[in-house]
């Protein structure tokens, strides 16, 4: 069978890895939204000075923690305790981080009905349009993952069911094939023994025949004795006399 199932896997595999690569890239590319919108805030100064400080450092912080995950992630599936205390943190902290692009949102919108200025209309739209498409992906991740593995179990399933139909028919014809064979050899047999009963009656008649040709001296001379005892008989009541005969 030309099916491969183990490269279907790993076809379906290949498309979950890409998607979520697509997502990591545009995680950053929001994360550069955000610190873009912090750095003007900066310049500015629109809003609370500590507050953009304090929300620039997280920002800034979260974004080199998402670059050393993605790192660890791209190297494979972690293997110590370590790596996966630091996974666990990552999954955790992406909530996290979406609360604060609500939050840069929320902000972004007021600076831009308070202060309206190309920049800040721009990146006004840009804040909320970031969050709602990476909350999409995210959730888009989650599902094609879940549901790629339960495909993926369902083809195997589905697969060792074909194989299992196929060795049945196989074996099923397999079974009928010997069973036609010995059939026919049995006929065959049958057919060689009857055949052989008509020669032996065929030569028993001609061995009858050949011995009734092969003996017809045989045959002339009880011929003749048959006959000369009839005569004699015959001959014998004639010549007798009269006077042999008994008196009544």
């Amino acid at each position: 069978m030309d099916f491969d199932i183990f490269q279907t896997k790993q076809e379906l595999n290949a498309l979950i890895e890409d998607f979520k690569r697509f997502n990591t890239v545009f995680r950053f590319v929001s994360l550069g939204v955000y610190l873009t919108y912090l750095v003007y805030a900066l310049i500015a100064n629109v809003g609370f000075l500590a507050l953009n400080i304090f929300l620039l450092c997280i920002t800034a912080l979260y974004t080199a923690f998402c670059a050393v995950c993605t790192v660890k992630e791209a190297k494979g599936a972690p293997k110590s305790e370590e790596d996966k205390k630091i996974a666990k943190l990552y999954r955790n902290a992406k909530f996290y981080a979406m609360v604060l692009s609500a939050v840069l949102s929320i902000i972004g919108i007021l600076t831009a009905v308070e202060k309206p200025t190309p920049l800040s209309i721009v990146l006004a739209i840009l804040l909320p349009v970031c969050l709602v498409l990476q909350a999409i992906f995210d959730l888009c991740v989650v599902w094609i993952t879940v549901r790629v593995n339960r495909f993926q179990v369902a083809i195997t399933q589905d697969f060792e069911m074909l194989k299992r139909d196929i060795l049945k028919i196989a074996f099923s014809f397999v079974k009928d094939s010997i069973f036609k064979r010995n059939k026919d050899k049995d006929k065959g047999k049958d057919k060689q023994q009857e055949g052989g009963d008509i020669p032996t009656a065929l030569e028993a008649v001609k061995d009858d025949a050949g011995e009734k040709k092969a003996n017809p001296v045989k045959r002339l001379f009880q011929k003749i004795f048959s006959g000369k005892k009839e005569k004699t008989a015959y001959t014998d009541e004639i010549d007798a006399p009269e006077g042999s005969e008994n008196p009544s």
